[in-house]
């Protein structure tokens, strides 16, 4: 009879021991609070991280529809906070999409980031090494006038109204 006791005793005192919760909803809150926080954090880096490829993706593959001509590039790098753009090897190919407009060994760019917001694109500096460029004339025309004409139809200028 001693060890039933003894048994019981010691079943007792793991009931007695057993940790209380507290606060089951707040913690659970608190807990799904810095998870989506972290979660957030976490995407804003990875596209901050991978932002140079996906451009780089977007710009070779929507090449005509934004400036009327095919882009090739390599190792598009953006540095968002410093207003950076860098980039090797880049060629713009003629309307025949075969022969090479201008090509760009290495491309570094500085930015204004405040007209960014304003859907400006202000280029404080640029800087292209091994740089080349092919310009041909034909009686009244260059080879670039359909990109110039390609580009003041796609992007009209707004007009000032201060």
């Amino acid at each position: 009879m001693a060890k039933i006791v003894t048994t019981m005793q010691s079943n007792n005192t793991q009931t007695d021991s057993a940790p209380k919760r507290k606060g089951g909803v707040k913690r659970v809150i608190k807990w799904a609070l810095i998870s989506l926080v972290t979660l957030v954090v976490l995407a804003v880096a990875a596209a901050i991280i991978w932002l140079g490829p996906i451009a780089e993706w977007y710009l070779e593959k929507h090449d005509t529809e934004l400036i009327g001509r095919r882009v090739e590039m390599d190792d598009l790098r953006i540095k968002l906070f410093k207003g950076e753009l860098s980039a090797k090897n880049v060629i713009l190919y003629e309307h025949d999409n075969e022969t090479h407009f201008a090509r760009l060994g290495d491309v570094t760019a500085e930015m204004a980031l405040g007209e960014i917001f304003d859907n400006h694109v202000h280029i404080t500096r640029l800087n292209a090494d091994e740089a080349y460029l092919r310009i041909d004339q034909n009686v009244e025309e260059f080879n670039f006038d359909d990109m110039l004409l390609y580009l003041d139809e796609a992007y009209p200028e707004e007009e000032d109204t201060e």
